[in-house]
């Protein structure tokens, strides 16, 4: 009489024991069953099961491998370096036709390169007089400048300052010139932070200096001008253990028996030993020279070329190496010294 009771009560146990291994929100679960019968029999189960609840540790490991994990690139990296581009007010220019090719073609190069350097004469003018500055925030062909930048550099783009970009000199010579406005339009970039400026890229340290620091007319806005707060930061900067690469607009012509006749040069002496390579531009031509096995490397202007014109430098932070890939479709000129294997 009682067999089957104790059958039932076992069937119901045993499903009950199953029903709370299956409960995944609990780490223990706890029944309890009374059962009345015609019989006085009174029958209490309590099950305790423990369940596994996954350690939260387990979840962040699973979120992390969600996450792609920001890697540096290292080896050696590749850079354009262009100047007198002589951007103008006039999108269908030739100046500014061969600007946007440039962009595309750098922004597809394949192997790819990290960055454009401008060295210098980046618009033709800033087109304005005086009295249109008290009217203004920013000046049109800066802004213009800036705009074709984004649209066509699908990469960094960094500048330094040319006699052209400071063109107020050479009419109006006022006693301050607006680069204010060029700081201002490139605030939210990093192309232009300051006048003189250097980056820390992959290794090497790109230093931009401006030449027109100390013009006043001009005369000497053709002239490579450093002010001596300019040249106290060279120093600074310059004193390093990365690898260096200069650049600026005003060509320095070093020529056979060329020592320190030039303040710039002086500054640059006595860190020679991490000194790469500088590139200028103003001439509008290339040219190569050494100084102290230094390459000074003077690139061609951009502007009204049937195909960009540029130095394409490839530097490996291993060795702390630079190198000229294209040196080969360069025609550097008779005064210029033969092409070889740079630092």
């Amino acid at each position: 009489m009682f067999y089957p009771l104790r059958h039932c009560l076992f069937l119901i146990a045993l499903f009950l024991v199953v029903s709370c291994q299956n409960a995944p929100d609990s780490q223990e679960a706890t029944v309890d069953v009374d059962v009345d019968v015609d019989v006085p029999v009174d029958v209490a189960v309590d099950v305790a099961v423990d369940v596994p609840v996954a350690d939260d540790t387990q979840f962040e490991h699973e979120l992390l491998q969600d996450i792609a994990e920001t890697v540096e690139p290292t080896g050696p990296f590749r850079m354009a370096v262009i100047t007198d581009t002589h951007f103008t007010a006039k999108p269908d220019h030739a100046n500014n036709v061969a600007f946007q090719e440039a962009g595309e073609l750098f922004s597809n190069m394949d192997p790819r390169i990290d960055l454009v350097v401008n060295t210098g004469d980046n618009i033709e003018d800033l087109f304005v007089f005086p009295w249109d500055l008290a009217e203004l925030t920013e000046i049109p062909i800066v802004v213009s400048y800036r705009d074709a930048i984004d649209e066509f550099y699908a990469l960094d783009y960094y500048i330094s300052i040319g006699n052209h970009d400071d063109r107020f000199f050479d009419t109006f010579q006022p006693d301050q010139t607006p680069l204010n406005y060029w700081l201002e339009t490139f605030k939210e970039t990093e192309s232009l932070p300051a006048t003189y400026y250097f980056v820390d890229h992959r290794g090497f340290r790109l230093v931009f200096v401006d030449c027109t620091d100390e013009a006043f007319d001009h005369d000497s806005n053709d002239t490579c001008t450093l002010s001596s707060e300019q040249l106290d930061w060279l120093d600074a900067t310059l004193t390093t253990d990365l690898p260096v690469l200069l650049f600026w607009h005003i060509e320095i012509v070093i020529d056979d028996g060329t020592e320190l006749d030039h303040p710039l040069l002086a500054a640059i002496y006595p860190h020679k030993e991490t000194v790469r390579g500088v590139f200028m531009g103003h001439s509008h031509r290339f040219r190569r020279r050494l100084w102290y096995d230094i390459p000074f490397l003077t690139t061609d202007s951009l502007k009204d070329q049937t195909e960009p014109i540029f130095h394409l430098i490839e530097c490996d932070p291993e060795s702390g190496t630079m190198s000229v890939v294209n040196e080969a479709d360069i025609d550097y000129g008779s005064d210029s010294v033969a092409p070889g294997s740079a630092r």
